[in-house]
């Protein structure tokens, strides 16, 4: 799966949109104005960001997927909620298939038996770092 994405650093933006006011105050000045509306402000940074985004190329984040059809398994390598949700609603909607996430304790409970499930619906969690840390 490939998810591109356009990023423009915060600082070429802020630098370009402050030429861009910068400009056009000019501009007022030369017909004795001085003051520039929030409207107008506003349609200057998304003019700048228009312009910004046809000279940056988009940054390409790659996944890589496996679907295991003899399993009913469907692997997705990424930990970012956004990516899996994305991924999710993707599949869900090119296939009419419904993803569900394998947990640990997900996958615990097709691999143990009952009593190991009891066990380990009794383990407390484990604190490896003091919480003042």
């Amino acid at each position: 799966m490939r998810v591109d994405k356009r990023k423009i650093p915060a600082g070429v933006i802020r630098k370009h949109v402050a030429l861009a006011l910068r400009q056009e105050k000019e501009e007022l000045r030369a017909r004795n104005k001085t003051f520039i509306s929030r409207e107008r402000k506003k349609e200057i940074k998304e003019q700048v960001l228009l312009r910004l985004r046809q000279r940056f190329l988009p940054v390409p984040g790659e996944f890589n997927v496996i679907w295991l059809l003899e399993k009913n398994e469907v692997w997705f390598a990424s930990t970012q909620s956004g990516m899996i949700d994305l991924f999710t609603e993707e599949f869900l909607q090119t296939f009419d298939l419904r993803l569900d996430q394998l947990t640990p304790y997900m996958l615990a409970v097709t691999m143990l038996d009952e009593d190991a499930l009891l066990r380990l619906d009794r383990l407390e969690t484990t604190q490896f770092a003091s919480a003042d840390a």
